[in-house]
């Protein structure tokens, strides 16, 4: 994504300090003028563009989850062969990758992870997911996100769509990435 930042006039988004490709942005966010900070987001700066004198700095961002996509080792915790509930392990994985999360419970207990050679904690926690027949997927604010089985697939209907005669085009996109398959 991109983030433009306008600045006051007489203050330029410059004077922090050097912003440069393949550094980190911080995204924070406050529900009114007088409430603190919040962090939302750590993100890599990917490209940066305006001028020295301008008010406005341009940043093109990309999620800072590279950590997921390196190798898995095996978490300590499995190592004892104790039953753990699936979203255990995917919080454990999380946390192993430093990337923030918010998984629910499943139900699921497992006794064991198979970690084959060469696989990533992302391929896991998919793997993970797609075997309680849950999903994983990362927020728009990085957040890896894990929901079970019961949440995806009981209640009401939260969206309806209404068309006159014959439904030609709904906009959508999701990459095989981003869902338990």
């Amino acid at each position: 994504g991109s983030l433009t930042v306008h600045s006051p006039a007489g203050r330029s988004p410059w004077s922090v300090g050097p912003v440069r490709p393949g550094g980190l942005a911080t995204l924070s966010a406050r529900a009114d003028t007088g409430e603190a900070w919040t962090q939302i987001a750590q993100m890599v700066v990917r490209g940066v563009s305006g001028s020295a004198g301008s008010q406005e700095l341009s940043l093109t961002l990309e999620d800072n989850l590279g950590a997921l996509y390196d190798p898995v080792t095996l978490p300590a915790m499995l190592a004892q062969g104790a039953p753990i509930d699936a979203a255990d392990v995917i919080a454990r994985i999380a946390d192993e990758a430093g990337v923030p999360h918010d998984v629910v419970t499943s139900g699921s207990p497992l006794s064991a992870v198979i970690l084959e050679p060469g696989r990533t904690r992302w391929d896991v926690v998919q793997e993970i997911a797609r075997c309680t027949m849950g999903a994983a997927w990362l927020s728009e604010t990085g957040v890896l996100t894990y929901r079970p089985r019961q949440m995806l697939r009981a209640g009401d209907p939260v969206e309806t769509i209404v068309a006159d005669e014959s439904l030609e085009d709904l906009p959508w996109t999701i990459s095989g990435d981003e869902v338990a398959q």
